[in-house]
């Protein structure tokens, strides 16, 4: 465990500030950020410690606690629950056999609430393993939960069709419908990644600064 982290570590040259980078990574290959790891992480870095473990328990989604295989972050904003999301939380717990905040014994699936994820007009709503699933039912999470103890990978578990509207893509997979329906000097269907930063890069600070003003 202890050579993965310093694998990672070096992967982003022992940058103190690449961090965020070291702990997504950490997180996604352990499921965790053990105390131990946090003291492997701040030493490698040249960190103290309560740096390391004030970033962690910041943001919402490091933990230093194992989480399952499966982690279920359910979205609990108002208009979830306005929607059904306590009878869909309710379902979770029966499917799963365990309370919010709890693990399964066997590490198999977690379940946890967390805060608005911006998916008020699909709820309700949640994340499991980075994957977004909307407009869950009761009967859509006893299907999710039958995968689960199937063991299958979070992306064969989607069975709706791809997100659509005008700015869709065919590389991102995903259920979520982003709404757009008219394409415009924001959107533009024929964007190029990188673009922006190839033309800039041949710019003048001053150059860039106009360029974001506009025409005046």
């Amino acid at each position: 465990m202890k050579t993965g982290v310093q694998k990672i570590v070096e992967k982003y040259g022992k940058d103190k500030t690449r961090l965020m980078d070291i702990l997504i990574d950490v997180q996604s290959e352990l499921g965790c950020i053990p105390r131990e790891i946090t003291v492997q992480i701040a030493d490698d870095l040249g960190m103290s410690e309560v740096d390391v473990d004030q970033t962690i328990s910041f943001y919402h989604f490091f933990t230093q606690k194992p989480t399952g295989r499966y982690q279920i972050y359910l979205n609990n904003s108002a208009v979830a629950h306005m929607m059904g999301m306590a009878e869909v939380a309710d379902t979770f717990c029966k499917e799963l056999g365990i309370k919010f905040n709890e693990v399964t014994p066997d590490g198999l699936a977690g379940l946890f609430e967390t805060s608005c994820i911006g998916m008020n007009d699909q709820e309700p709503a949640a994340i499991i393993n980075n994957q977004i699933f909307t407009r869950l039912t009761p009967f859509r999470v006893k299907e999710i939960v039958r995968d689960i103890k199937e063991g299958k990978s979070v992306e064969d578990m989607v069975v709706a069709d791809y997100g659509d509207g005008e700015n869709r893509s065919d590389l991102i997979k995903s259920v979520v419908s982003n709404n757009i329906r008219k394409i415009g000097p924001i959107l533009e269907r024929n964007y190029k990644s990188g673009q922006a930063i190839e033309k800039i890069i041949k710019m003048t600070p001053e150059e860039v600064i106009d360029e974001v003003k506009g025409p005046t």
